[in-house]
């Protein structure tokens, strides 16, 4: 009977150690899992790996379509320059006046005409006939500045009509700009430059002149009238928004 109370008080005590030693085996493990996560955690907020993601975060936050000003104005001023914006002055007669394309502008006779542009260079003819007075310029291949002008020389020449005597020939500088294309309006723009040297004197005394730096802005009357269908009504309501200089 002892012996049989001493087996089951054995059997007990080694259970007992069992399920200690099963304990702090389960214990040891968990915390190492524990452990392991909080340095994990902690490592997704080392002040290197938060850099990281702020940097992520600023990345994806950025416009993939945004564009710097500067390479706005880029393409803005490479437009300008293309050769679909230039096409939209050539071909057409401009006026510095409003006129019914079907009706004669009277006694003055101004217009630009730009007959090619093409690799840089531009070729036509300015023509102003006021009277017995006429100032003309045919250009050929003129080469287009930065500034999308070109620099040509006219030709004055007249009568007097009591005499029926020519004038001597005189000569000016002039820009020609390619300014602006306006609801699809094309509008150069001209300055005057005053004489050519040794023509001072010759204008002075016959010729009406502008005064250097005087602007004036030309459109194509024919242009609005033919091809864009505008009414005489709808064209002047048009000049009088756009066009800066006296035109009337």
């Amino acid at each position: 009977m002892n012996n049989y109370i001493y087996i089951i008080l054995l059997t007990f005590i080694l259970a007992s150690a069992n399920l200690e030693g099963n304990h702090i085996k389960y214990s040891q493990a968990n915390g190492d899992e524990i452990n392991s996560s909080v340095v994990i955690q902690d490592s997704e907020w080392l002040p290197e790996t938060k850099i990281m993601q702020d940097k992520e975060l600023e990345l994806n936050g950025t416009d993939s379509h945004a564009v710097k000003p500067e390479m706005e104005e880029a393409n803005r001023t490479f437009s300008k320059e293309s050769d679909e914006y230039l096409s939209y002055f050539v071909g057409k007669e401009f006026d510095p006046s409003y006129h019914p394309p079907y009706a004669a502008s009277g006694y003055a006779n101004e217009y630009i005409v730009i007959d090619k542009i093409e690799a840089g260079k531009a070729s036509g003819k300015y023509t102003s006939h006021i009277g017995f007075i006429w100032e003309t310029s045919v250009f050929y291949n003129t080469p287009i500045n930065d500034d999308n002008s070109i620099d040509v020389v006219n030709k004055w020449g007249g009568i007097d009509f009591k005499t029926e005597e020519s004038f001597p020939e005189a000569y000016t500088k002039m820009k020609i700009f390619f300014d602006r294309v306006v609801d699809g309006n094309p509008v150069i723009k001209t300055i005057a430059l005053g004489p050519v040297e040794g023509s001072e004197k010759i204008i002075e005394e016959y010729y009406y002149l502008s005064e250097p730096g005087t602007i004036h802005e030309w459109f194509s009357n024919n242009y609005m009238y033919n091809y864009l269908k505008m009414s005489d009504e709808e064209m002047v309501d048009w000049i009088t928004k756009n066009i800066n200089t006296p035109w009337k």
